[in-house]
Parts: structure tokens; sequence; C-alpha cells
């Protein structure tokens, strides 16, 4: 399964949803995990450690919607999330 795991964008809000090392066993059951860049900076996460475990960075929120079935977030989506969202999304 694609697996995206944007940047949160609610204010004062700095976790991420998975920490590389969640991101590290999704791999190794064959998912592809995308992480968006600096999504996991204020939970101490950089995104060298994510490209470690086999995660691969992306520049955008609307390329992690774009090739990502599952989307994982701490918190619900925003509106400007939301119209990225698309029937064939599990979030």
């Amino acid at each position: 399964m694609d697996i995206g795991i944007p940047r949160e964008i609610k204010p004062h809000e700095g976790r991420v949803s998975l920490l590389p090392h969640h991101v590290e066993e999704l791999i190794r059951e064959g998912h592809c995990v995308r992480v968006e860049k600096k999504a996991g900076m204020l939970s101490g996460a950089n995104d060298k450690s994510y490209e470690d475990r086999g995660a691969r960075i992306v520049d955008s929120p609307l390329k992690i919607f774009e090739k990502s079935t599952l989307i994982l977030k701490v918190k619900e989506p925003l509106d400007q999330e939301l119209k990225l969202l698309s029937a064939e999304h599990i979030l």
C-alpha cells in the first residue's frame, strides 16, 4: 500500500503520525511510505532519519495526497487538506 505522512498544519501541533522506526516496519512489510519534508522535525525526527529507514521524502502535501492511498495524520484535516482528499483515500 502507498502510505503518506503529511506535515501537520494545525497551529501549535508538532506531532507526526509515525516515527522513523514505525516507517521501517511498514516498509519491511512491503509498503511504500512517503513523508512530507520536515513532517517530523517538531517530534525530533529529521528527514534523514526517515530516509535511512526507507521512506521517500517529498516536497509538498500535494505529492503526498497524489501518490498515497492511506493518509496518516495526528489531527483532523483542515480545509486545505480536505480539498486534496478523494474517494480513493483512506484517512
